[in-house]
């Protein structure tokens, strides 16, 4: 498989094999100008594969073009043994020389308000990103989608009957508030991709065992209706 600069973003592929995904997250990092005049990158690391990735190929790319980076790790309060995966996020910006900047709210309590548990942890994991936007000055700020979150995404938006708009997929940037520019490098990328690159070198990470919980409707969509769309 080749991964052409001149190739129309409609027929571009997404990267399956562990050995392509530097050249395509650099790629696409130019291609869609992720740091043009950042100075200052947040970089959201949960502990999971995907941040982890994240971090891991982000940080040569920042070093190159002269961009600070702090790491961004918020703790939803759904896992006892939440702790550790802030012990691991920390061991890898204290080993890599980057700050860290950590959070934490009771999502459980914001989602009995009235929000479902997956809209009241994105909220409260957005409202901690801005927060240390502005705290920090952050120009934008990095997050680990990747392909399959693209496919999820859709597949959730058309089960809630979203229109024509709401149906525009994740984009490699987006503002979503004056102090809150999120851009995403990965979206080219597929997620056992990024996990065989990490196995390549010896890159550990730590499981979130509420990914598998099948009552949350992303992780339905991830484990139970993705699988039999790809097997027609």
């Amino acid at each position: 498989m080749t991964y052409d600069d001149d190739m129309p973003e409609s027929e571009t592929l997404y990267c399956m094999e562990p050995e392509h995904v530097e050249a395509i997250v650099r790629r696409d990092v130019g291609r869609h100008a992720l740091l043009n005049g950042v100075r200052r990158l947040g970089i959201a690391a949960s502990g999971g594969a995907d941040s982890t990735a994240l971090f891991h190929l982000l940080l040569p790319l920042c070093r190159e073009a002269g961009v600070d980076v702090t790491v961004l790790h918020f703790n939803h309060g759904l896992r006892q043994d939440a702790d550790e995966d802030r012990r691991i996020v920390q061991s890898m910006a204290d080993a890599a020389g980057v700050p860290c900047m950590a959070g934490a709210e009771d999502v459980a309590a914001r989602a009995a308000a009235g929000a479902s548990l997956e809209m009241a942890a994105r909220q409260a994991r957005l409202a901690f990103l801005e927060a240390c936007a502005s705290a920090a000055r952050l120009d934008a700020v990095a997050t680990g989608h990747h392909a399959g979150d693209v496919a999820e995404t859709l597949l959730l938006r058309l089960a809630r009957g979203a229109g024509a708009s709401g149906l525009a997929g994740l984009r490699p940037s987006s503002q979503l508030s004056p102090t809150l520019r999120l851009v995403r490098p990965l979206l080219s990328v597929a997620g056992p991709a990024l996990r065989g690159w990490l196995c390549q070198r010896g890159l550990v990470w730590r499981e979130d065992a509420t990914n598998g919980d099948a009552s949350i409707p992303r992780n339905h969509v991830r484990h139970t209706l993705l699988p039999l769309l790809e097997g027609t």
